[in-house]
């Protein structure tokens, strides 16, 4: 049971993190009162109001914060009955060797604006960081996306890593395995893990 929705922010003053979902989807997949909202590998505790746009939802400004979504993001949501989960996205992490002025993303700029605009039209997340963006005490990174323009904030660790590093140096920097290793443990996944070496790839291929 999935749809893709809007994101929309506040309006109204909630004393609790909360979360508005259209009356029919409550009714359709039995969503209770209180519910745990997954994004990316973070798990955020939420109550459920009923709304009336089946293509929007609307997160408090603390579900909003701790979960980086911005106002006109669009991502897919699906409910498990079983875990009182409502699952926003995913939230896909493109890790690149260095980020920043002037360009941005360098070589990569093309690419991540493609991808992000590919996720959107599909319901996913696209956020895009370094190395030194990861923060595993937290459980968070700092990452840039794409709406409008290019734009910073703090997500949850992200539930799809897709490594882009183009050197085996960044690669095993020890903060970087760590991170993959937390994301696996979280039960994520990380596409492109690692670099193959030629007699590697040979080894393989001779099978």
């Amino acid at each position: 049971m999935s749809t893709k929705v809007t994101i929309q922010i506040g309006g109204l003053s909630w004393q609790e993190p909360t979360i508005v979902i259209d009356s029919a989807y409550r009714k359709r997949w039995r969503i209770p009162d209180q519910i745990t909202i997954r994004f990316g590998c973070g798990r955020f505790k939420a109550a459920v109001v009923s709304g009336r746009r089946a293509d929007a939802v609307r997160l408090s400004p603390q579900i909003a914060q701790a979960t980086g979504l911005w106002p006109g993001a669009v991502v897919r949501m699906q409910y498990r009955p079983e875990s009182r989960t409502l699952h926003l996205g995913p939230l896909i992490g493109v890790l690149l060797r260095k980020i920043g002025p002037p360009s941005l993303f360098g070589d990569n700029t093309a690419f991540a604006k493609e991808l992000s605009d590919a996720c959107a039209l599909y319901g996913a997340c696209a956020v895009f960081l370094a190395p030194g963006d990861v923060s595993l005490s937290s459980g968070t990174v700092q990452a840039w996306y794409e709406h409008n323009g290019w734009h910073r904030a703090t997500f949850p660790l992200p539930e799809i890593v897709y490594n882009r590093l183009t050197s085996r140096k960044y690669e095993n920097i020890p903060s970087v395995q760590d991170f993959m290793r937390e994301v696996k443990s979280r039960g994520g996944h990380v596409f492109n893990e690692r670099f193959l070496d030629k007699t590697e790839v040979f080894r393989l291929l001779r099978k």
